[in-house]
């Protein structure tokens, strides 16, 4: 969450010029239209998988610690660790349970 303490919004040419001084010298401290898309997609993206966790009677997280959003080498690694662990959580779970979801286990 970010907060940003302007009474009003500047107007467009002097958002312009800003731009154009020193970081350490800029008047607004305003996000660039990339990082406010970026975010706009992240935060409509975490509402449509909340609203699809409701749909879904199996769910497997991989565990992305330590994994960044562009860290491709690490890619093979997490698609394997996430098939043992859920090759772990559906042998541990119980017949009747697995019948019930259409499991075979």
């Amino acid at each position: 969450e970010r907060r940003y303490d302007l009474d009003e919004v500047p107007p467009p040419m002097a958002i312009l010029r800003d731009a154009f001084r020193s970081k350490k010298s800029r008047r607004y401290r305003l996000p660039s239209l990339p990082d406010t898309l970026f975010k706009a997609s992240f935060i409509t993206a975490m509402a449509r998988q909340k609203t699809m966790r409701g749909d879904v009677d199996l769910l497997f997280r991989p565990m992305l610690r330590g994994v960044s959003m562009l860290d491709w080498k690490k890619y093979d690694q997490v698609v394997e660790e996430t098939h043992k662990r859920a090759l772990a959580q559906l042998t541990g779970m119980d017949a009747e349970t697995a019948k019930g979801l259409g499991v075979t286990v």
